[in-house]
């Protein structure tokens, strides 16, 4: 899934009819009172309600307007963002695991490599100078699992843990 799916999934999760309404009050800043009708379900509230087309007694039965119903609905909406957010990066390292598996891989892997006399690019402290692994430089230059050489880099373990953050080096 990627982020826009991720985001479509939750705004459909999310989607509210604002089926169930209440009447409620809320007072201003000038002090003075507005009626708005308030969705039971995530608390969006409707804009003012002329008095006119209210009774006295639904005026005076409205309840103050609940801030606690929209702020739930924000942070169930969060809470099922993360969630899929950390199924989709589960699910992503998943596939790149797999994918690291594939001839396509074993062969882009191994031209870098012999491009680079299999000797490590990044020479970190640390570095063992021999390179045994190949790095992506980004992820951005192709489809996924299709990177031009130009985007992988020769590497060795000690260098490539640096990079990844593992050795103190910045992620």
């Amino acid at each position: 899934m990627d982020w826009q799916e991720l985001n479509t999934q939750l705004d459909r999760e999310f989607a509210c009819e604002h089926a169930q309404r209440t009447l409620r009050v809320q007072i201003c800043s000038n002090g003075t009172k507005q009626w708005k009708w308030q969705c039971d379900q995530c608390g969006q509230g409707s804009q003012a309600v002329s008095k006119s087309t209210l009774s006295a007694e639904q005026m005076a039965a409205a309840s103050p307007v609940d801030e606690g119903l929209t702020e739930a609905w924000y942070a169930r909406r969060r809470a099922r963002q993360e969630e899929l957010t950390q199924a989709a990066r589960a699910q992503m390292q998943t596939d790149y695991a797999a994918y690291l598996q594939t001839p396509w891989w074993g062969e882009r892997s191994s031209a870098r490599l012999e491009l680079d006399g299999y000797e490590c690019q990044a020479q970190f402290p640390g570095c063992a100078r021999r390179a045994s692994q190949v790095h992506h430089r980004s992820y951005q230059e192709a489809p996924p699992y299709r990177e031009p050489l130009f985007a992988l880099v020769s590497v060795c373990r000690n260098c490539h843990e640096w990079i990844h953050g593992l050795r103190g080096g910045d992620s």
